[in-house]
């Protein structure tokens, strides 16, 4: 039964209001609740049904019919509003709600674009067909002829676009991997109608065409693991043995920050060179774009740590050296050093430079990067090292808590705990800056203070007011 015009106005005018009202209602509600359908929620009541009220009042109110101009006008824009609504519903069920680092999160913006498309040209279809009574294949039949020619004139672009779609449909990177396509290395940006863009290592954005792309060797670091692996090649010298070799290389890894403990770094001995001996030291990062930096860390404290153990960096030339007779166990470094520094600051002004002589035989240089830990809260140890350039920093860690004790420079002293208490170290001492300290061994102390006994007096002092220090700090 038909309504008939009154009808249809009863009918219209107080189902407006109310579905107004509710949608207006439920838009709340999602908005409150955080959901991201609101917005769909907001198309439907502010466009698609004002004009869909319209168009109904255009035919069953106004006595309209569907061939009349005004009211296909009316059905179009109605029609067009319904499909802007689809849009935003696939949209966020699609792509917008998704967890993070899901497949669905992780779509490409080109597939995106393709989704979209689809559903515009359907909707279009639909609305020439139904509405305007047009005949879309014949319209399709034109446009082909035409895109022969606009498909010679945009090859290229076309077929960037084509190779985009190749990519989708393999999915051989997502955006937020880390690749390498040929020679180049980055995080994957976007994925779009023309190119992929990446992200490099320096910060640099990288734009590769998809002919491009398609044809090239393509690594995917991230579908693998998160973690990318490092091989450094070091060389020391045939005088050490490997396994010390390789004990200091793997206290390094230890001690350098971003270096994985799992998988567990490796190092090999993979070469008798003409000069050295090769060692191949295998490690992983958490992510391709910290390798760079954390291969700087640890080949920057490499070569502290062989200047330490005195362990040789060799270089492919002839080197001579020439030593006085009378020095001829002594490091020049070390004994330089103890005329300067210990002479001058360990109260033993007067000694003769042969006393000096005797006891830089048992001293040497060590030297710590910016960062590197000199001696350890707890560690045992039996050399005393003094200042010779640099500072450090003494800190103590009580009930989890590390605050700084001491800030040492040139001429101060610290591993005096372990040496003459024989006991666990009570703090911590920290490079601030390249450190180079001179370090006395137990036997070397002795002899000083065999001859200069106030040396054991004013040591024991400062052991004393450290303890007690400490203590305060710690309370």
């Amino acid at each position: 039964m038909s309504l008939g015009w009154l009808g249809w106005a009863a009918a219209l005018g107080i189902g407006f209001p109310a579905l107004m009202i509710v949608s207006g209602l439920l838009a709340t509600k999602l908005r409150r609740s955080g959901s991201p359908y609101q917005s769909v929620v907001k198309n439907v009541q502010n466009l698609l049904l004002p004009m869909a009220v319209l168009y109904l009042l255009s035919i069953y109110v106004l006595d309209g019919t569907r061939a009349d101009l005004g009211p296909r006008i009316l059905l179009t824009i109605t029609l067009l509003s319904a499909l802007h609504v689809v849009l935003a519903f696939v949209a966020e069920i699609v792509f917008g709600t998704a967890p993070e680092d899901t497949m669905r999160a992780r779509t490409p913006k080109l597939l995106r674009d393709i989704v979209i498309v689809v559903i515009v040209a359907a909707g279009g279809a639909i609305i020439m067909a139904t509405v305007w009574e047009k005949d879309v294949a014949g319209i399709v039949t034109a446009l082909g002829i035409g895109s022969i020619v606009l498909g010679l004139a945009l090859q290229e672009t076309l077929g960037n676009v084509m190779s985009g779609i190749a990519l989708l449909m393999e999915r051989p990177f997502s955006e937020g991997d880390f690749v390498e396509i040929d020679s180049v290395e980055g995080t994957v940006d976007e994925i779009n109608w023309r190119a992929t863009r990446l992200t490099n290592r320096l910060g640099d954005q990288v734009i590769l065409p998809h002919s491009i792309t398609s044809t090239a060797r393509i690594v995917n670091n991230t579908s693998r693991d998160s973690s990318d692996a490092i091989k450094v090649d070091l060389g020391f010298g045939y005088e050490h043995a490997p396994n010390d070799v390789k004990d200091m290389i793997n206290s390094v890894l230890r001690a350098t920050e971003g270096v994985l403990t799992e998988p567990e770094p490796k190092v090999f001995t993979v070469d008798y060179g003409d000069s050295a001996v090769v060692y191949r030291v295998v490690f992983r990062v958490d992510h391709p774009l910290n390798k760079f930096p954390v291969r700087d860390r640890f080949m920057t404290r490499i070569w502290y740590a062989a200047q330490r153990h005195s362990i040789n960096i060799p270089f492919p030339i002839r080197t001579v050296h020439n030593y006085d007779g009378n020095h001829a166990n002594a490091d020049p470094k070390a004994n330089n050093a103890m005329h300067e520094v210990a002479g001058s600051l360990l109260g033993s002004q007067g000694l003769s430079d042969s006393q000096l002589d005797d006891w830089a035989k048992g001293a040497k240089m060590q030297h710590f990067g910016h960062g590197e830990v000199a001696i350890r809260q707890g560690d045992t140890g039996s050399s005393l090292h003094i200042i010779v350039a640099g500072a450090a920093e003494l800190t103590v860690t009580h009930k989890g808590q590390t605050k700084t004790l001491y800030k040492l420079g040139r001429g101060e002293f610290f591993g005096e705990t372990t040496l003459f208490s024989g006991v666990a170290s009570l703090y911590c001492v920290e490079a601030h800056g390249d450190l180079e300290t001179l370090s006395l061994s137990a036997e070397t102390m002795n002899k000083m203070i065999e001859n200069k006994p106030s040396l054991a007096m004013q040591i024991g002092q400062i052991i004393e007011s450290r303890r007690r220090d400490i203590a305060e700090l710690n309370a």
